[in-house]
């Protein structure tokens, strides 16, 4: 098969979850498929080089190249396409029989079989924990987008059954391919001195619970502030709350609350993590806080467990499906839920013991080679059919 990709996630330099679906996904594609041909597409009207390096562990295999257009810019060419419908396939070289999108927009006019991967659908379920621009191109293209694809990727089975009811796709047509954790990088045997040089560089010593992922509305951080600041009322000792990730939108009320309450001793904002500090951080902490409103998936789930942190997480969305019951479950609007989740998990060395010991083996079989393979078989049924016709 000719196996085209939409790269512009990878470009990202902090990288969030559409990058790493993408990225972990095709790694393994690329790797275990040599007798297939892989190519990485996407418009460029400047930084050329920068992208063709953002590209280059991927196309160090003899069976993947880039394909790109770099006289036009994608920005422009989505905008174009909101009025007239430009063909896609104008652009590239590559004669691919699937092309695959991992951001929820499928363009028109595309050579082969069309994939697109939807990763939730806050634009439609929580809207007002978006930020507007995302919010309205998302209001204007996904529907359209998944209808024009041949095959819609859901990233969970929840996922699966928000598409179905709110957008009308046949269930058919939508098949689940979990995101997974790079067990290579999320462990959990690093030393003590890796964590605490960690600590360090973020300016903290001692106990810590963590949150790591964008500082979003979605993520609930307030909430999780609120409910932490009363338990320091009861627990004058307890660990430090430590928020890490970047900036989205509307965070400005996280930092403001901690000033209301007057805890900022206690509460350590990082700002973004890189990749090969993340799973130091998860590995180090007490406890790992992901009291999301809502998610597709939640992949900072599954990689604290596969560091051996004990996870506290929203019985809501696709969390119980990601965490297989083996966290502590908080309902996500109830401060009182999250507050008593935590300090259970503080007081209860034994439960933190077990959730890390069962989240470690849920990590092991949740590896991006198995779901590359349940992704390249929709492929080749895919580039079947086209190819009958």
């Amino acid at each position: 098969m000719n196996i085209a990709f939409e790269a512009q996630p990878l470009f990202d330099r902090q990288k969030t979850g559409i990058s790493y679906c993408e990225s972990g996904l095709v790694k393994e594609l690329i790797k275990n498929h040599p007798e297939d041909n892989f190519y990485f597409q996407y418009f460029s009207l400047r930084n050329h080089e920068d992208k063709e390096n953002a590209l280059r562990d991927y196309v160090r295999e003899n069976n993947a190249d880039i394909d790109a257009y770099k006289c036009f810019s994608g920005r422009l060419y989505k905008l174009i396409t909101l009025i007239f419908p430009l063909p896609y396939k104008w652009f590239f070289k590559s004669k691919s029989d699937v092309t695959h999108f991992f951001n929820y927009i499928v363009p028109p006019f595309v050579r082969g079989k069309t994939v697109v991967t939807v990763h939730d659908l806050t634009y439609i379920t929580h809207p007002e924990t978006m930020d507007g621009k995302t919010k309205i191109i998302l209001k204007l293209t996904a529907k359209r987008s998944m209808k024009r694809a041949d095959k819609i990727i859901a990233v969970s089975q929840f996922t699966k059954n928000e598409i179905v009811k709110y957008i009308g796709i046949a269930p058919q047509k939508i098949d689940v391919v979990y995101n997974a954790v790079d067990t290579n990088l999320y462990r959990d045997d690093f030393t003590k001195s890796d964590i605490e040089r960690i600590k360090e560089k973020y300016g903290f010593s001692g106990e810590y619970f963590l949150y790591l992922g964008t500082l979003e509305p979605r993520k609930n951080i307030r909430r999780l502030i609120n409910a932490y600041a009363e338990l320091l009322k009861k627990h004058l000792n307890f660990p430090y709350l430590v928020i890490a990730g970047k900036k989205g939108w509307l965070y400005e009320k996280i930092f403001e609350r901690v000033k209301q309450l007057n805890i900022e001793n206690k509460v350590i904002f990082t700002d973004y993590v890189p990749i090969e500090d993340a799973p130091i951080l998860m590995s180090g902490a007490k406890v790992f806080c992901y009291p999301s409103i809502y998610e597709g998936y939640g992949m900072p789930v599954i990689e604290a467990m596969a560091c051996g942190a004990p996870v506290l997480t929203s019985d809501c969305g696709s969390l119980p499906e990601i965490a297989a019951g083996n966290a502590v479950m908080v309902d996500p609007l109830s401060e009182e839920s999250i507050e008593n989740g935590l300090e259970r998990l503080y007081l209860d060395e034994k439960l933190r013991s077990d959730l890390s010991e069962k989240g470690k083996d849920i990590a092991k079989k949740s590896e991006w080679k198995v779901q590359a393979e349940r992704l390249y078989e929709i492929y080749d049924k895919l580039n079947s059919t086209y190819k009958q016709k």
